[in-house]
């Protein structure tokens, strides 16, 4: 009878590892990573870029790393800073009065002061006076109600008077050369009115006003 044994011998396979001895590596150097500066903020642009003498208007602020900014200079005066988000990329601000003409901003956080970027301050100007050259159409029912036109200039933000009566007035174009709205209703007998549009640049009356039939 055969007494062969086909089970693994755990000593011989130890021994067969141990025989097996891999070269040993050699240690590597530790690398030494050279220890890069941090960035400060930087302010790329201001919108707007330009405002009142006054102040108190919103400019927004646009850059990276603004995170955490504390103070913003317009020339030798602070902002009031009403928001920023958390990304660091932009910063809210009301813009404090200041002499006409050109001043640099910056932003300062805990980490530096950014680049400066250039604000103007204007003078306010006067509102052009308006120019009333035609109504169309120029005449029209006792009753009103009917649409008109107004052809002109700087007819942005104006009231319109039929007489003594004032029109609803329904909007101008972008460029103020045209302002449309209701006639409103006249006298009962009819008879021509002046027709007068009042902006906060001044008034104009309109040549040949309207006619009631």
């Amino acid at each position: 009878m055969c007494t062969c044994s086909n089970q693994p011998n755990p000593q011989a396979a130890q021994a067969q590892l141990q025989a097996l001895q891999l070269p040993q590596l050699p240690q590597l150097p530790q690398l030494q990573l050279p220890q890069l500066p941090q960035l400060g903020p930087a302010l790329i642009a201001l919108l707007p870029n330009s405002g009142p003498v006054d102040g108190g208007n919103t400019v927004t602020l646009f850059g990276l790393g603004l995170a955490g900014t504390t103070d913003v200079q317009f020339g030798e005066e602070s902002a009031t800073i009403t928001g920023q988000d958390p990304f660091g990329l932009t910063v809210t601000v009301q813009a404090p009065p200041q002499d006409p003409g050109a001043v640099q901003v910056t932003a300062t956080n805990a980490v530096g002061t950014t680049n400066p970027v250039t604000y103007v301050y204007v003078e306010p100007t006067d509102p052009p006076a308006p120019v009333a050259a035609a109504i169309i159409p120029n005449a029209g029912p006792a009753g009103g109600g009917i649409p008109f036109a107004i052809v002109g200039s700087g007819l942005q933000n104006a009231d319109v008077t039929f007489g003594d009566t004032p029109a609803i007035v329904l909007g101008t174009d972008p460029g103020g050369s045209f302002l449309f709205g209701l006639v409103p209703a006249g006298p009962a007998g009819g008879g021509n009115v002046p027709v007068v549009v009042t902006t906060p640049g001044g008034s104009a009356t309109v040549p040949g006003g309207f006619t009631y039939l």
